[in-house]
């Protein structure tokens, strides 16, 4: 088993570190191409793109690469740029997939229509409704029997959640809007603007641009890795509150049942848990 109880929190930790794995090496890879373009456009001024793409890129069938426009015309800044929306997008599209299986996991009293309603609050970055219920959520008898390495964020959960708001603000002003910061993302940069690593147990704090209503929008490409760290302590911070409540039984009935040699029995008697190995 992970070092997670719940499985939305293990998949959002597995596709966390896939999006790396990943992302990386499109930064790296973009980075070498346009300063090969570069060079190779300086030493032979009467290039054309299909001359230097075949030059420097070699066993991929793609069609339309504009080295010209990679090392020329657009600046790094908005390359890494692009790079990072993306990123961003991928961020929130991964948070609200492990909100939708964690509130089901975890509030397990809870009607469909009001889990259906927290978990609209939870990707707007309002959590004291889900915090409520699930603090009123039965507690475990397992509850303190595993240990984690990640830890529980109660001093720093509130400023996380209000740079959850602002990058969910970003977001919008990507996805839906005219790529113009909006009058929320002034709001919420203007409510963490003056946040630090320290006061947020952060090793670095996500870089964010000066955010004023109207402006282009500015995205800076470690501040969304940054970003990638922030909705991590959350959802660890959960995984590790919620593995004190009743859902955490369920959960394991789910996880241990899939495991090789575990037959798919369990029986509760007091505080006794049963799982059969074969």
């Amino acid at each position: 088993m992970s070092n997670t109880i719940f499985e939305a929190t293990y998949f959002a930790s597995q596709q966390i570190t896939a999006t790396f794995d990943m992302v990386w090496a499109l930064d790296a890879g973009l980075w070498n191409l346009r300063q090969d373009a570069k060079k190779y456009f300086i030493e032979h001024p009467d290039a054309n793109n299909i001359e230097v793409k075949n030059a420097l890129v070699s066993g991929l069938d793609i069609h339309g690469l504009n080295p010209n426009r990679i090392a020329n015309e657009l600046s790094w800044e908005y390359e890494e740029q692009y790079i990072a929306e993306l990123l961003l997008i991928n961020a929130l599209a991964i948070f609200d997939t492990w909100v939708d299986s964690f509130v089901d996991s975890t509030l397990i009293s809870q009607s469909k229509t009001k889990k259906g309603k927290i978990k609209e609050e939870l990707k707007k970055g309002e959590f004291s409704s889900f915090e409520k219920v699930l603090a009123a959520e039965n507690t475990s008898p397992l509850s303190g029997c595993f240990c984690f390495t990640a830890q529980r964020q109660d001093a720093y959960i509130n400023k996380l959640w209000l740079i959850y708001k602002y990058f969910k603000s970003c977001r919008n002003c990507c996805a839906h809007g005219n790529h113009l910061f909006s009058n929320i993302a002034e709001t919420n940069y203007e409510a963490i603007k003056g946040f630090t690593n320290a006061n947020c147990g952060l090793k670095e704090f996500p870089k964010i641009a000066m955010t004023k209503k109207g402006d282009p929008l500015v995205l800076i490409f470690r501040g969304v890795v940054g970003f990638y760290d922030v909705l991590n302590r959350i959802i660890n911070h959960y995984d590790l509150v919620a593995a004190e409540k009743a859902g955490i039984e369920t959960e394991l009935i789910k996880r241990w049942g899939t495991a090789p040699n575990v037959k798919n029995s369990y029986q509760k008697t007091g505080e006794t848990f049963i799982f059969e190995i074969t």
